[in-house]
């Protein structure tokens, strides 16, 4: 019986030993893991946001938004830039005089005038409107010879009540500054936004990556225990019930591998689609484009005051800043709007020099232009133009409207702010736990170890079945699962924190 035992106790160690021990150093090494199952060159998560940059949708839609505003912008400044004109008409009557009643008409007197004119005006923010000109007319009247009277002359026009500083082109000016500064807070967001989308995939495939290699390497051992259970079998050492409870565990153990390897390849081409845009599945096809994550080493924030997270976060955010932005154009076609009640009353004049020739020479044009140019005779207008629309009742509308806008705009404004806060407080209280569950997690991984070492050696010694070790090494599994799951949430809540303060961007130089 004792040379039985001996027997026995000699094949487990001589089999089981160096099975147990390759299981025992793949666990250990699980945070070294260069992965058999997943091909391609390992990428760093900086390499992968520098190219979602250039590629991503969202981001790049963003970037769009912005050009849209700037220009925009550039159109509404354009109201303001000086005009040049240019016209030319002409006008001829015909007419005869009956000075005494039964008597023939006199002869026929015809009229001729031929008038051109060429204007620089520009218009400016406060509503003034400055124009600077010259104008010639020719007068032909048969039978006289022909005489051109000339002007040169600057006109001023400006609003007195109705779109003083307010008037339509002003406010869209403002309107579209602010509306590019809105833009441009939107777009940095986006920017942001799009790190921690790829940062959050990135640390999602490790540990896809990681829960697979698990997987893998308890198949890895349930296929060396199966080994090892036949070859005892054959030696008469072991039962048939042995050897199926060792083949039960590998064909679990495969089914889990291939999940794994799923979820592995269904993370890797979300980051892809992430990160390349419309370039992923040609990259894909073309390339077999895989991305590998690398190792990395875990900073987590050392700031957690809540109070002064989110008063950081409400002067750093820029969706709060575009909102800001948002309600300022929103106050300024109110404030617009309320000046547009108010009657139209426009103070025009004009003042400059005239001068006429009536030679019937070829000089009289040039004369004349110069004699105001020189101003020998000079002449002056004034006026003022007033209109109100009784009852005005489109103007007191598109009032309300405005004020009711710009509610909606400090509203929207207000639900940022908020938004915010939640951000940070959520941020927070996910940063604390994670770093409880990892330390927790870790500690698990730790017993479990220790227990399928301990069954290891029992094992050698023939106290327990092969079930047992198979047992202990799948919860080693599962805790080193809950070891690697807690290790990336804590990765995605940083991300997630950094993103809720603003501060993700920095990182990257941005």
């Amino acid at each position: 019986m004792n040379t039985l035992r001996r027997r026995i106790l000699l094949a487990g160690v001589l089999i089981a030993g160096p099975v147990l021990c390759r299981a025992g150093d793949s666990v250990l090494k699980s945070s070294e893991w260069t992965l058999r199952s997943s091909s391609g060159t390992p990428v760093k998560v900086e390499a992968l946001v520098r190219t979602a940059l250039q590629r991503n949708f969202g981001y790049r839609s963003a970037e769009l938004d912005l050009a849209v505003a700037r220009a925009d912008r550039g159109a509404a400044a354009g109201e303001f830039d000086p005009a040049l004109s240019a016209d030319f008409n002409g006008e001829s009557r015909q007419s005869r005089l009956v000075t005494t009643p039964g008597l023939l008409p006199s002869p026929a007197t015809v009229n001729r005038d031929w008038t051109a004119n060429v204007a620089l005006s520009k218009q400016f923010t406060f509503g003034t409107g400055l124009t600077l000109g010259a104008r010639s007319t020719l007068t032909e009247i048969t039978p006289q010879s022909p005489g051109y009277t000339s002007d040169v002359y600057a006109a001023v026009s400006q609003p007195l009540l109705e779109g003083l500083a307010f008037g339509s082109a002003a406010t869209a000016a403002r309107r579209a500054d602010l509306g590019q500064m809105a833009a441009e807070a939107d777009a940095r967001r986006a920017m942001e936004a799009t790190i921690a989308t790829v940062e959050t995939a990135y640390w999602t495939l490790r540990e896809k990556e990681h829960l697979e290699q698990v997987s893998r390497d308890s198949l890895n051992t349930a296929q060396e225990m199966y080994d090892r259970n036949k070859k005892m079998n054959a030696l008469k050492l072991m039962s048939d019930f042995d050897v199926l409870t060792a083949e039960s565990g590998v064909a679990a153990r495969e089914v889990s591998a291939l999940d794994a390897e799923q979820a592995r390849k269904d993370a890797m081409e979300a980051l892809v689609f992430q990160v390349y845009g419309e370039e992923a599945l040609p990259e894909l096809r073309r390339n077999g484009l895989s991305i590998v994550t690398t190792s990395d080493e875990l900073q987590t924030p050392q700031n957690l005051d809540e109070d002064k997270l989110m008063e950081e976060a409400l002067s750093t955010r820029l969706d709060r800043k575009a909102a800001q932005y948002r309600l300022k154009q929103a106050e300024a076609s109110r404030r617009s709007a309320r000046n547009m009640i108010l009657p139209n009353l426009d103070l025009a004049g004009s003042a400059g020099g005239t001068g006429s020739r009536q030679t019937g020479g070829k000089e009289d044009l040039d004369d004349s232009l110069g004699d105001a140019a020189d101003r020998k005779s000079k002449f002056w207008t004034l006026g003022l133009t007033f209109k109100q629309s009784i009852g005005n009742r489109t103007d007191r509308n598109r009032y309300r409207a405005a004020v009711s806008a710009r509610d909606q705009s400090r509203l929207a404004l207000l639900t940022v702010e908020n938004q915010i806060r939640q951000d940070v407080r959520t941020a927070v209280r996910a940063v604390r736990y994670s770093l409880e569950r990892l330390e927790k997690a870790a500690r698990s991984r730790d017993l479990a170890q220790r227990q399928l070492n301990g069954e290891k050696k029992r094992l050698q010694l023939g106290l327990v079945d092969s079930f047992r070790v198979l047992q202990s090494e799948d919860n080693l599994s599962q805790a080193q699962r809950t070891y690697e799951s807690a290790r990336a949430t804590l990765r995605r809540d940083i991300t997630a924190y950094e993103l809720a303060i603003g501060a993700i961007a920095k990182r990257y130089g941005q």
